[in-house]
């Protein structure tokens, strides 16, 4: 039993210089992946703002309020999120924003529907506009709520 544990005890030490040299390397890699996802790089903080010019540049149903807002970038991606409270129609908003975002050079939108989670919710429409690098997404959320994305991924 002694010369089992001694052998053992040789090869632990013989593979523990190994078994550091990988557990820092691990160790350092988690780190930069943590730190890749909080700290957004420069592309991304630049597309932010211009996405942020977008949005403060485009044209308002009359009616709509301004709900909620979210913005957040990340390697490769930038998204800014405004919810607006508005008594307009799915049908008014799609056309006022066909007509204002042609003039703005996005082309004719591609309509989505979204199935309810439950089946006695009504599906949901979207108006997806792509204009170059941007996409502008805006989305029935209930009868009196539309939510404008603004979005810019680097691999599309």
């Amino acid at each position: 039993m002694k010369s089992y544990l001694g052998q053992a005890s040789t090869k632990a030490r013989k593979y523990l210089p190994q078994l550091i040299l990988y557990t820092f390397a691990a160790g350092i890699a988690v780190t930069l992946f943590i730190a890749s996802i909080r700290y957004p790089d420069q592309e991304s903080q630049n597309k932010l703002k211009e996405l942020r010019l977008m949005a403060a540049e485009m044209p308002l149903l009359p009616g709509f309020q301004q709900l909620r807002r979210s913005e957040f970038s990340n390697h490769g991606r930038a998204t800014i999120i405004i919810t607006y409270y508005s008594p307009a129609s799915y049908e008014e908003v799609k056309d006022f924003y066909s007509k204002s975002l042609s003039a703005k050079g996005f082309g004719p939108p591609v309509e989505e529907s979204r199935t309810p989670l439950f089946g006695s919710d009504p599906v949901k429409k979207t108006l997806v506009f792509g204009g170059g690098e941007f996409q502008i997404r805006i989305s029935e959320e209930d009868s009196s709520e539309f939510s404008f994305i603004y979005h810019w991924d680097a691999k599309i």
